[in-house]
């Protein structure tokens, strides 16, 4: 964000790949260490948005540091600065702005959402827990929205799981997504479930493994770990 121009070259650079084929869109934050005023994103989205074909700008709204935080705590040490977003939207109505950062209830997401801004972005929130997405389809999409049975998500999802470890793809980062998709105990013994499983017990991202046999393997054991959730106890 420092450089300007560069950014310019890089957005060009890849429109020219794109060539037209898909939008060429910028996620950025407010600012960059000492370059947080007003006046520099102003700048900032007017040169890319006359100098390229980009007219969405999706706004993390904190500025990064980049001495000093790590990139976690740049997600949180920063702060949030919504009001900022919201004048991009009206000094720039001709183009699209969505929000992104520290959204963490529908109360908030219901607060920040007006005319001006194209939507809101979600991301840590989701993965902490994807069930959040249910009140938010059906306050901004259909009030009638039933949602899918967690079980079901997670048969589905076990399917594409074996269909990315057949092209060789790492287990674990397969894995990941389902870490918060049962609620309350179910999730935690999901988790702790997963420490048992026999596969992954004795995996090593370095230990080569048949992506057929040992596909169908995990994807066999965590089915039977997903219906031990279910199981009536005594």
């Amino acid at each position: 964000m420092k450089d300007v121009d560069r950014v310019i070259d890089c957005i060009q650079a890849m429109e020219a790949s794109a060539d037209g084929r898909i939008p060429v869109t910028v996620k950025c934050r407010l600012g960059v260490d000492e370059f947080d005023s007003e006046e520099f994103i102003l700048n900032f989205v007017d040169r890319l948005s006359s100098k390229t074909s980009v007219t969405h700008f999706i706004m993390h709204a904190r500025k990064c540091l980049l001495k000093g935080l790590s990139p976690a705590k740049n997600r949180s040490i920063p702060p949030l600065n919504y009001g900022r977003v919201h004048t991009l939207a009206k000094a720039f109505p001709h183009l699209s702005f969505t929000l992104n950062g520290g959204i963490r209830s529908l109360e908030e997401a219901q607060k920040q959402f007006n005319s001006n801004l194209n939507g809101i972005m979600l991301g840590r929130k989701m993965m902490d827990n994807p069930s959040f997405l249910i009140p938010l389809v059906k306050e901004f999409l259909d009030p009638d929205f039933t949602p899918t049975p967690h079980e079901s998500i997670y048969v589905c999802y076990m399917e594409y799981l074996l269909s990315q470890l057949e092209r060789g793809h790492r287990p674990t980062i397969l894995i990941k997504p389902t870490m918060y998709l049962f609620p309350g105990k179910q999730g935690r013994d999901y988790r702790t479930g997963l420490m048992t499983v026999p596969f992954l017990k004795s995996y090593h991202p370095k230990k080569p493994y048949s992506p057929i046999v040992d596909g169908n393997r995990i994807r066999n054991e965590l089915v039977n770990l997903g219906q031990s959730l279910h199981q009536p106890t005594d």
